[in-house]
């Protein structure tokens, strides 16, 4: 499972699992892109991955817009001469009623979560076919993809789209020697998700207790399956999303264990 200088572009490398996933991608001897639409959190994670002794570069760019992710992957070309890997955790959300979302939200949320996923996923495998190994793609998802979300139907919606984006792109690819497989995590408890999780005093406690394994997770949860993803171990895994959730997904509404 070494990922022994390979280079891996991660999208959304500066956000609350897009950085340490970032810095344990590094510490995994990965040469690491960082970007991220804020440019000043992709150079922060930068900063200590290289206090870290890992090698990192920062960039950045929106998703939904074609140029900047034809010059993300650009960028991480220049940078380390190949592109490995790339780890997409580019996402938009906004909590509110189907009646109350506003269109222009509701249009941005389609825009970063699918036509990113899709503009950032087909500039990286464009440059990955072109490689003599190839490469491999982890687009992030949700286990919310499974369940109607009153209040979050918007970004469920481009979660379920994502699946299906997945499985397209896997098979359309593969045999260019560029494997695609998603990651779906579920709530994770991030500085990014703590004003959702706290506006509620009592949403942190159910959360919890809704997931069989007795706990909310942590970004540190997605790492291992990540690794595996992205190396020669999973050479044979396409199309896959895998939902790394604690065994929400797999639970029984009304029967506890």
């Amino acid at each position: 499972m070494s990922l022994e200088m390979r280079s891996i572009l991660v999208v959304g490398g500066g956000g609350g699992i897009g950085a340490p996933v970032s810095r344990f991608l590094a510490g995994r001897g990965a040469l690491v892109t960082v970007a991220d639409i804020d440019l000043d959190r992709a150079r922060a994670v930068v900063n200590e991955i290289g206090a870290a002794g890992g090698q990192a570069l920062a960039l950045s760019g929106d998703v939904s817009n074609p140029e900047d992710t034809e010059a993300i992957v650009a960028g991480t070309v220049s940078g380390y001469g190949c592109i490995d890997g790339l780890v997409n955790l580019s996402s938009h959300s906004r909590v509110g009623r189907l009646f109350d979302v506003p269109v222009d939200e509701f249009d941005r949320i389609v825009a970063v979560n699918l036509r990113g996923a899709f503009l950032v996923c087909r500039a990286a495998a464009r440059r990955m076919a072109a490689q003599p190994e190839g490469g491999a793609i982890v687009q992030f998802s949700s286990v919310t993809s499974l369940f109607g979300s009153p209040g979050q139907a918007v970004y469920a919606m481009t979660k379920a789209g994502l699946a299906s984006l997945v499985k397209s792109m896997a098979l359309e690819w593969v045999k260019s020697g560029v494997r695609v497989n998603g990651l779906a995590p579920t709530t994770t408890d991030t500085e990014f998700a703590k004003e959702w999780l706290d506006a509620d005093p009592e949403r942190r406690a159910s959360v919890a207790r809704a997931i069989p394994f007795g706990r909310m997770a942590v970004p540190e949860d997605v790492f291992g399956v990540l690794e595996l993803l992205l190396s020669d171990a999973a050479r044979f895994v396409v199309g896959q999303t895998i939902f790394v959730d604690g065994g929400l997904s797999v639970a029984h509404p009304t029967i506890k264990g």
